[in-house]
């Protein structure tokens, strides 16, 4: 299947590149993150994941949103704090 994936978090993705991505069918957004880190030749942080929000086709998700074929994926600065 294929996704465009589109990171707002430039700072923390380092050579993590926007664009469209061809997944396996049932993909989670943990799963396509991984994908995109090997593809980029980049290690995000766990710290660096913290920060990291997701919405899908303008709807919010997490970590094990099970993507689709046409998904438009937004990675965005997850807000923390109070």
């Amino acid at each position: 299947m294929k996704i465009n994936a589109r990171f707002h978090c430039k700072e923390i993705v380092g050579t993590i590149t926007s664009g469209e991505y061809e997944l396996p069918e049932g993909t989670t957004i943990s799963e396509f993150i991984k994908e995109a880190e090997r593809l980029g030749n980049y290690t995000l942080s766990d710290e660096e994941k913290d920060f990291m929000g997701f919405m899908i086709n303008g709807q919010g998700a997490d970590w094990n949103t099970v993507l689709h074929e046409g998904d438009m994926l937004r990675v965005l600065y997850r807000i923390i704090g109070g």
